[in-house]
């Protein structure tokens, strides 16, 4: 199954919560991935395996820079998300 627009720009939506969240509420280790695993199943049902790798592994990158940087002011890769962000609205997928 193909990823619509709608459904990346929700996921993307979704990580970005969850990275301020982390951030915000300092949350346990074990809450987080409980969590991660629920917007998991919720999200992703659907995927291909390789898709849900290409989003699995985008959204593990984000997180671990998010962890270090402020994701709004990260240069090339906030450009670049607001680029796709961008892109994906051009695209009619529904």
């Amino acid at each position: 199954m193909n990823v619509t627009t709608k459904l990346l720009r929700q996921m993307i939506k979704e990580q970005m919560d969850v990275i301020t969240e982390v951030g915000a509420a300092k949350m346990a280790t074990g809450e987080y991935r409980a969590k991660e695993m629920e917007q998991s199943r919720a999200t992703q049902s659907g995927l291909t395996d390789e898709e849900r790798a290409i989003l699995n592994g985008l959204g593990t990158k984000l997180q671990r820079l998010a962890a270090k940087k402020d994701l709004r002011a990260a240069g090339t890769v906030t450009a670049l998300l607001k680029r796709l962000d961008g892109e994906l609205d051009k695209l009619d997928l529904n």
